[in-house]
């Protein structure tokens, strides 16, 4: 395994006590920042993210600073940091259940640590592989997302960093967390002479050319092509391609919309919505999450209409079963009751008449006797 110090050259070491937290290892590297585990004295699992922009800055082994690597560096770095610790100041605020909130920030080594709980789950990226989702569990996902990233753009910031991979479906909970709020990765996007980040596939095309505006649009398009993914099982083609495709080459979109290629497995409704964040026009695209979520809700008021209807149906089909079973059974039941009950009516109704008989004759009898008796007694002596 390579060592932890040629992997990471310009990370703190392995048992830096960075205040009352211990680096336990580097988890990445990125162009601005490096990622750490580190945990506290009661043993509380945190990640920390530090300030590092490589093409302004390295690592002093003697002491651990930040140091420039010119003079020349000294602005961008400096505007950088500020900014960079403006956000998380005020992203700190933001609290939701489905939200890697951010704790604590560390102001130390001429750089700036972001202090955030340590997520014990598996990458949404992770997670997917080799498994199909319905279109049940999909939603199920989807909407603790949306209302997380609502929560966010209310507070009038935006996530810019969704992927599979940012997205961590938590062990305990089963429950979808975003991840990386307060990423430095875009801190210098539109600068000359600074390293741009590097385009994805779930990144929308205006986060890589400054002079369009970033939006709400910009995180529904990630998570467009992130639910891309989960029905089509294809990872999204990056929107600068797909922008170069179709207007340098005047070609067709090499996107293939999700409703051409799910529609077997997946309603109308929800392929359209997913399309429909897909679209490189940021006009074109759901304005925010509640009209994007609108969407959604048609879906999810059609799948519980639908779930509503198949368990009625279900039931109504049992209890036709059953009541056909049971009539068939009745029915049978009465025929054997009703050749038996003849028998028995007619045996009775023999029996009736033979006790009848039987009662008049007695009666009859005890008349006679009685009048014997009678005729005995009144009768005068001779």
């Amino acid at each position: 395994m390579l060592d932890n110090h040629l992997k990471f050259p310009n990370a703190l070491p392995k048992g830096y006590k960075l205040e009352h937290y211990h680096i336990i290892q580097t988890l990445a590297e990125d162009n601005m920042s490096l990622t750490y585990l580190a945990s506290t004295a009661q043993q509380e699992m945190v990640t920390i993210v530090e300030y590092l922009p490589k093409h302004l800055a390295l690592r002093d082994r003697s002491n651990n600073h930040v140091l420039l690597k010119g003079p020349n560096c000294k602005y961008d770095y400096e505007w950088g940091l500020s900014h960079y610790r403006q956000e998380i100041n005020a992203l700190m605020a933001i609290e939701h259940p489905n939200i890697n909130s951010i704790q604590a920030s560390i102001n130390t080594n001429n750089t700036l640590y972001k202090i955030s709980a340590y997520i014990n789950g598996s990458t949404l990226q992770t997670y997917a592989q080799n498994r199909k989702f319905t279109e049940n569990e999909i939603v199920m996902l989807l909407e603790p997302l949306l209302a997380s990233l609502s929560t966010i753009h209310q507070a009038g910031y935006l996530h810019g960093d969704l992927t599979p991979s940012t997205i961590i479906i938590d062990h305990d909970t089963q429950q979808p967390v975003i991840t990386h709020l307060g990423t430095p990765k875009n801190l210098f996007l539109g600068h000359k002479n600074s390293p741009q980040p590097s385009p994805t596939n779930y990144t929308a095309y205006e986060q890589h050319h400054d002079t369009e505006k970033q939006g709400v649009w910009t995180d529904i398009y990630a998570i467009g092509a992130i639910l891309y993914q989960l029905t089509t099982g294809i990872i999204p083609t990056p929107s600068i391609v797909r922008l170069n495709t179709t207007l340098k080459q005047n070609s067709s979109d090499p996107l293939t919309p999700a409703c051409l290629i799910a529609q077997n497995n997946y309603s109308v409704h929800f392929l359209a919505a997913i399309d429909h964040a897909l679209q490189l026009s940021i006009t074109q695209r759901p304005s925010s999450i509640k009209a994007w979520e609108e969407e959604f809700n048609i879906l999810h008021e059609t799948l519980l209409e639908d779930s509503i209807k198949e368990t009625l149906t279900a039931q109504t089909e049992q209890e036709n079963d059953t009541s056909s079973s049971a009539s068939a059974s009745a029915l049978s039941i009465e025929k054997k009751l009703t050749i038996t009950g003849l028998s028995i009516t007619n045996k009775n109704q023999g029996n009736n008449k033979k006790y009848t008989v039987i009662i008049i004759l007695a009666l009859l009898a005890l008349i006679v006797l009685i009048a014997s008796g009678a005729f005995y007694y009144l009768k005068p002596d001779k």
